[in-house]
Protein backbone atom coordinates (compact mmCIF):
# COMPACT_ATOMS: atom_id res chain seq x y z
CA UNK A 1 0.00 0.00 0.00
CA UNK A 2 1.53 3.18 -1.33
CA UNK A 3 2.08 5.78 1.88
CA UNK A 4 2.71 8.88 -0.61
CA UNK A 5 2.73 9.65 -4.42
CA UNK A 6 5.15 11.99 -5.85
CA UNK A 7 3.45 15.27 -7.93
CA UNK A 8 5.56 17.04 -10.74
CA UNK A 9 3.22 18.27 -12.64
CA UNK A 10 1.84 20.87 -11.26
CA UNK A 11 1.88 24.93 -11.77
CA UNK A 12 2.99 27.06 -8.57
CA UNK A 13 2.17 31.06 -8.47
CA UNK A 14 3.11 32.99 -5.92
CA UNK A 15 1.07 36.54 -5.74
CA UNK A 16 2.66 39.20 -3.38
CA UNK A 17 2.18 43.07 -1.97
CA UNK A 18 -0.50 44.40 -0.42
CA UNK A 19 -3.14 44.52 -2.77
CA UNK A 20 -2.65 40.58 -3.20
CA UNK A 21 -5.74 39.20 -1.81
CA UNK A 22 -8.53 42.01 -3.29
CA UNK A 23 -7.19 41.63 -6.38
CA UNK A 24 -7.17 38.04 -6.78
CA UNK A 25 -10.32 37.49 -5.34
CA UNK A 26 -11.57 39.64 -8.42
CA UNK A 27 -10.20 36.92 -10.86
CA UNK A 28 -11.27 33.86 -9.58
CA UNK A 29 -14.68 31.72 -8.54
CA UNK A 30 -14.80 31.59 -5.13
CA UNK A 31 -14.57 34.15 -2.08
CA UNK A 32 -10.75 34.48 -1.19
CA UNK A 33 -11.43 36.56 1.64
CA UNK A 34 -11.90 32.74 3.66
CA UNK A 35 -8.30 32.07 3.06
CA UNK A 36 -6.12 32.61 6.18
CA UNK A 37 -3.12 30.93 7.74
CA UNK A 38 -4.66 28.11 8.47
CA UNK A 39 -7.88 27.54 5.50
CA UNK A 40 -7.12 27.06 1.66
CA UNK A 41 -10.08 28.10 -0.89
CA UNK A 42 -10.70 26.21 -4.36
CA UNK A 43 -11.30 27.97 -7.22
CA UNK A 44 -11.66 28.23 -11.03
CA UNK A 45 -10.02 30.89 -12.76
CA UNK A 46 -12.26 32.46 -15.29
CA UNK A 47 -11.58 35.07 -18.34
CA UNK A 48 -13.70 37.92 -18.92
CA UNK A 49 -16.18 35.12 -20.97
CA UNK A 50 -16.78 33.37 -18.16
CA UNK A 51 -14.92 30.36 -19.31
CA UNK A 52 -12.33 28.05 -17.43
CA UNK A 53 -8.43 28.54 -17.60
CA UNK A 54 -7.15 27.09 -14.82
CA UNK A 55 -9.01 24.88 -11.83
CA UNK A 56 -6.71 24.84 -8.40
CA UNK A 57 -6.09 26.13 -4.71
CA UNK A 58 -5.34 29.21 -3.14
CA UNK A 59 -3.82 29.68 0.39
CA UNK A 60 -1.77 31.88 2.10
CA UNK A 61 1.94 31.36 3.07
CA UNK A 62 3.30 34.22 5.24
CA UNK A 63 3.03 37.64 3.57
CA UNK A 64 1.92 36.04 0.21
CA UNK A 65 -0.96 33.82 -1.86
CA UNK A 66 0.53 30.91 -3.53
CA UNK A 67 -1.97 29.51 -6.15
CA UNK A 68 -1.73 25.52 -6.61
CA UNK A 69 -2.73 23.75 -9.69
CA UNK A 70 -2.07 20.60 -10.52
CA UNK A 71 -1.85 20.48 -14.57
CA UNK A 72 1.39 21.89 -15.87
CA UNK A 73 3.18 24.82 -17.88
CA UNK A 74 0.26 26.71 -17.00
CA UNK A 75 1.98 29.34 -15.21
CA UNK A 76 3.40 31.68 -18.83
CA UNK A 77 -0.04 31.88 -19.49
CA UNK A 78 -1.98 32.53 -16.53
CA UNK A 79 1.10 35.21 -15.67
CA UNK A 80 0.43 36.80 -18.67
CA UNK A 81 -3.87 36.88 -18.62
CA UNK A 82 -3.51 38.27 -14.39
CA UNK A 83 -0.99 40.86 -15.37
CA UNK A 84 -2.94 42.81 -17.62
CA UNK A 85 -5.13 43.03 -14.58
CA UNK A 86 -2.77 44.91 -12.70
CA UNK A 87 -3.53 48.45 -12.55
CA UNK A 88 -2.42 50.12 -9.89
CA UNK A 89 -2.32 47.74 -7.46
CA UNK A 90 0.51 46.67 -5.28
CA UNK A 91 0.98 42.89 -6.66
CA UNK A 92 3.58 40.91 -8.10
CA UNK A 93 3.49 37.50 -9.96
CA UNK A 94 6.28 34.65 -9.62
CA UNK A 95 6.15 31.15 -11.11
CA UNK A 96 7.10 28.93 -7.95
CA UNK A 97 6.13 25.59 -10.05
CA UNK A 98 10.10 24.45 -10.03
CA UNK A 99 10.70 25.86 -6.29
CA UNK A 100 8.86 23.12 -4.22
CA UNK A 101 8.06 19.54 -3.85
CA UNK A 102 4.85 18.41 -3.58
CA UNK A 103 3.29 15.19 -2.33
CA UNK A 104 0.09 13.29 -1.68
CA UNK A 105 0.81 11.98 1.72
CA UNK A 106 -1.38 9.21 3.83
CA UNK A 107 -2.82 10.59 6.81
CA UNK A 108 -1.77 8.41 8.79
CA UNK A 109 1.76 7.60 7.77
CA UNK A 110 2.56 11.50 7.98
CA UNK A 111 1.06 11.67 11.56
CA UNK A 112 3.31 9.07 12.86
CA UNK A 113 6.26 10.03 11.04
CA UNK A 114 6.30 13.66 11.96
CA UNK A 115 4.65 12.75 15.21
CA UNK A 116 2.02 15.87 15.10
CA UNK A 117 -1.85 15.88 16.31
CA UNK A 118 -2.12 19.12 14.69
CA UNK A 119 -1.79 17.54 11.24
CA UNK A 120 -3.83 14.66 12.12
CA UNK A 121 -6.98 16.55 13.28
CA UNK A 122 -6.79 18.73 9.98
CA UNK A 123 -10.23 19.14 8.36
CA UNK A 124 -11.26 19.74 5.13
CA UNK A 125 -8.94 22.39 3.28
CA UNK A 126 -7.44 23.35 6.34
CA UNK A 127 -3.82 24.53 6.49
CA UNK A 128 -0.94 23.40 8.88
CA UNK A 129 2.75 24.79 8.50
CA UNK A 130 5.97 23.93 10.55
CA UNK A 131 7.71 26.92 12.22
CA UNK A 132 10.61 27.61 9.95
CA UNK A 133 11.95 30.18 7.18
CA UNK A 134 10.89 28.07 5.12
CA UNK A 135 7.81 26.60 6.14
CA UNK A 136 6.31 22.73 5.41
CA UNK A 137 2.77 23.48 4.22
CA UNK A 138 0.47 20.70 4.78
CA UNK A 139 -3.33 20.89 3.17
CA UNK A 140 -6.45 18.51 3.68
CA UNK A 141 -7.48 18.61 0.22
CA UNK A 142 -9.12 16.21 -1.04
CA UNK A 143 -7.39 15.76 -4.33
CA UNK A 144 -7.47 11.92 -3.82
CA UNK A 145 -9.32 11.67 -1.07
CA UNK A 146 -10.05 12.56 2.36
CA UNK A 147 -7.37 10.20 3.91
CA UNK A 148 -4.85 11.90 1.57
CA UNK A 149 -2.93 15.21 1.80
CA UNK A 150 -1.43 17.44 -0.28
CA UNK A 151 2.28 18.76 0.99
CA UNK A 152 4.49 21.30 0.44
CA UNK A 153 8.25 20.58 1.32
CA UNK A 154 12.09 21.51 -0.12
CA UNK A 155 15.24 18.99 -0.27
CA UNK A 156 16.17 20.30 2.76
CA UNK A 157 13.50 19.27 4.92
CA UNK A 158 13.60 16.61 6.96
CA UNK A 159 9.97 14.98 4.85
CA UNK A 160 11.98 14.82 1.98
CA UNK A 161 14.69 12.79 3.74
CA UNK A 162 11.58 10.46 4.89
CA UNK A 163 10.05 10.79 1.24
CA UNK A 164 13.52 9.38 -0.25
CA UNK A 165 14.06 6.74 2.11
CA UNK A 166 10.84 5.50 1.06
CA UNK A 167 12.48 4.70 -2.49
CA UNK A 168 9.47 7.03 -4.13
CA UNK A 169 9.82 5.90 -8.19
CA UNK A 170 7.49 6.43 -11.06
CA UNK A 171 6.39 2.52 -11.83
CA UNK A 172 3.49 2.58 -14.30
CA UNK A 173 1.31 0.82 -11.39
CA UNK A 174 2.00 3.99 -8.98
CA UNK A 175 0.90 6.09 -11.81
CA UNK A 176 -2.55 4.12 -12.76
CA UNK A 177 -3.13 4.15 -8.61
CA UNK A 178 -2.88 8.18 -8.54
CA UNK A 179 -5.49 8.56 -11.56
CA UNK A 180 -7.87 6.50 -10.58
CA UNK A 181 -7.86 8.38 -6.97
CA UNK A 182 -8.20 11.34 -8.71
CA UNK A 183 -10.58 10.28 -11.02
CA UNK A 184 -12.94 9.07 -8.03
CA UNK A 185 -12.10 12.45 -6.58
CA UNK A 186 -13.83 13.80 -10.18
CA UNK A 187 -10.75 16.34 -9.49
CA UNK A 188 -10.24 17.98 -13.10
CA UNK A 189 -7.05 18.29 -14.63
CA UNK A 190 -6.19 21.31 -17.20
CA UNK A 191 -5.76 20.08 -20.79
CA UNK A 192 -7.35 16.74 -20.04
CA UNK A 193 -10.51 17.23 -18.69
CA UNK A 194 -11.57 20.71 -19.63
CA UNK A 195 -10.26 23.84 -21.47
CA UNK A 196 -11.26 27.76 -22.34
CA UNK A 197 -14.13 26.39 -23.81
CA UNK A 198 -15.80 24.46 -20.69
CA UNK A 199 -18.15 26.89 -17.92
CA UNK A 200 -16.83 26.36 -14.42
CA UNK A 201 -20.47 24.96 -14.14
CA UNK A 202 -20.02 22.14 -16.51
CA UNK A 203 -16.83 20.67 -14.26
CA UNK A 204 -19.80 20.14 -11.45
CA UNK A 205 -17.84 21.40 -8.57
CA UNK A 206 -20.11 24.31 -7.77
CA UNK A 207 -20.53 23.58 -3.86
CA UNK A 208 -16.82 23.75 -3.47
CA UNK A 209 -14.91 25.82 -6.34
CA UNK A 210 -17.80 28.69 -6.94
CA UNK A 211 -19.09 31.36 -4.72
CA UNK A 212 -22.68 32.65 -6.03
CA UNK A 213 -22.75 35.55 -3.62
CA UNK A 214 -19.34 37.34 -3.34
CA UNK A 215 -18.71 40.40 -5.54
CA UNK A 216 -17.95 40.78 -9.10
CA UNK A 217 -15.03 38.94 -10.39
CA UNK A 218 -14.11 38.22 -13.94
CA UNK A 219 -16.50 36.07 -15.95
CA UNK A 220 -18.77 35.95 -12.75
CA UNK A 221 -21.66 37.47 -15.32
CA UNK A 222 -21.96 34.44 -17.57
CA UNK A 223 -21.08 32.40 -14.63
CA UNK A 224 -24.58 33.95 -12.72
CA UNK A 225 -26.46 33.93 -15.93
CA UNK A 226 -26.09 29.82 -16.16
CA UNK A 227 -26.80 29.70 -12.29
CA UNK A 228 -29.65 31.60 -12.82
CA UNK A 229 -30.95 29.14 -15.55
CA UNK A 230 -30.78 26.66 -13.82
CA UNK A 231 -28.73 23.63 -16.13
CA UNK A 232 -25.74 23.09 -17.87
CA UNK A 233 -26.30 21.15 -21.08
CA UNK A 234 -23.49 18.96 -20.37
CA UNK A 235 -21.79 17.43 -17.42
CA UNK A 236 -18.29 16.06 -16.12
CA UNK A 237 -19.58 12.92 -14.19
CA UNK A 238 -18.03 9.71 -12.96
CA UNK A 239 -18.61 6.33 -14.59
CA UNK A 240 -17.59 3.27 -13.70
CA UNK A 241 -17.03 0.72 -16.72
CA UNK A 242 -16.80 -3.41 -16.61
CA UNK A 243 -15.99 -5.82 -19.05
CA UNK A 244 -14.52 -8.97 -18.52
CA UNK A 245 -11.37 -8.59 -20.91
CA UNK A 246 -11.37 -4.88 -20.11
CA UNK A 247 -7.47 -3.55 -20.08
CA UNK A 248 -5.66 -0.34 -21.05
CA UNK A 249 -5.32 -1.44 -24.71
CA UNK A 250 -9.28 -1.36 -25.68
CA UNK A 251 -9.35 1.76 -26.63
CA UNK A 252 -11.09 3.43 -23.93
CA UNK A 253 -8.95 6.87 -23.99
CA UNK A 254 -9.83 10.69 -24.27
CA UNK A 255 -12.44 11.23 -26.97
CA UNK A 256 -13.81 8.22 -26.82
CA UNK A 257 -18.00 8.35 -27.19
CA UNK A 258 -20.33 7.36 -24.77
CA UNK A 259 -23.53 6.01 -26.11
CA UNK A 260 -27.06 5.05 -25.06
CA UNK A 261 -29.16 3.34 -27.17
CA UNK A 262 -26.52 3.72 -29.75
CA UNK A 263 -27.12 7.48 -29.12
CA UNK A 264 -24.17 9.63 -28.57
CA UNK A 265 -24.26 10.28 -24.89
CA UNK A 266 -21.01 12.22 -24.45
CA UNK A 267 -17.27 12.14 -24.23
CA UNK A 268 -14.31 10.66 -21.92
CA UNK A 269 -11.77 12.98 -20.53
CA UNK A 270 -9.55 10.59 -18.54
CA UNK A 271 -10.17 6.71 -18.06
CA UNK A 272 -7.86 4.44 -16.34
CA UNK A 273 -8.01 0.75 -15.20
CA UNK A 274 -8.41 0.41 -11.57
CA UNK A 275 -6.50 -2.29 -11.25
CA UNK A 276 -4.61 -5.04 -13.78
CA UNK A 277 -6.62 -8.10 -14.36
CA UNK A 278 -9.75 -6.66 -12.90
CA UNK A 279 -11.85 -5.98 -15.34
CA UNK A 280 -12.92 -2.65 -13.83
CA UNK A 281 -12.04 1.32 -14.87
CA UNK A 282 -13.12 4.77 -13.91
CA UNK A 283 -13.87 7.60 -16.21
CA UNK A 284 -14.63 11.11 -16.37
CA UNK A 285 -16.40 11.76 -18.75
CA UNK A 286 -19.00 15.01 -20.25
CA UNK A 287 -22.32 13.36 -20.42
CA UNK A 288 -25.34 15.35 -21.96
CA UNK A 289 -28.27 16.23 -19.19
CA UNK A 290 -30.26 13.64 -20.41
CA UNK A 291 -28.38 11.19 -18.80
CA UNK A 292 -26.99 13.00 -15.51
CA UNK A 293 -28.76 10.89 -13.53
CA UNK A 294 -26.96 7.86 -11.13
CA UNK A 295 -27.44 4.60 -12.40
CA UNK A 296 -27.59 6.00 -15.79
CA UNK A 297 -26.63 2.29 -17.75
CA UNK A 298 -24.39 3.69 -21.07
CA UNK A 299 -22.07 2.03 -23.23
CA UNK A 300 -18.12 2.71 -24.27
CA UNK A 301 -16.77 0.68 -27.21
CA UNK A 302 -18.92 -2.19 -25.91
CA UNK A 303 -18.59 -2.15 -22.15
CA UNK A 304 -21.09 -1.28 -19.76
CA UNK A 305 -20.79 1.73 -17.92
CA UNK A 306 -22.87 3.23 -15.52
CA UNK A 307 -23.23 7.04 -14.00
CA UNK A 308 -21.60 7.01 -10.43
CA UNK A 309 -23.43 9.38 -7.91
Amino acid sequence: MRDYFLVDSITVITISGKDRLKWLNNLVTNELKRTSESRAVECFVTNVKGRTLSHGIVFSDRDSLVFFSWGKDQAANLISHWDRYIIREDVALVDDSSRWRWAFVRRAWLTTELKSERIEQLTNMEVSATDSSTPVIVIACPVIGEEWLLVRFNIEDSIHTLLSERSMDTRLEDAIALEAKRIRQRWPLVGIDFDEKNLPQELDRNDTAISFNKGCYLGQETVARLDALGQVQKKLVLLSIEGSDLTNSNGLKNGVIVKKDEQEAGTITSMTITEAGSGKAVALAYIRRAHFAAGTELTCNGFRAVVLP
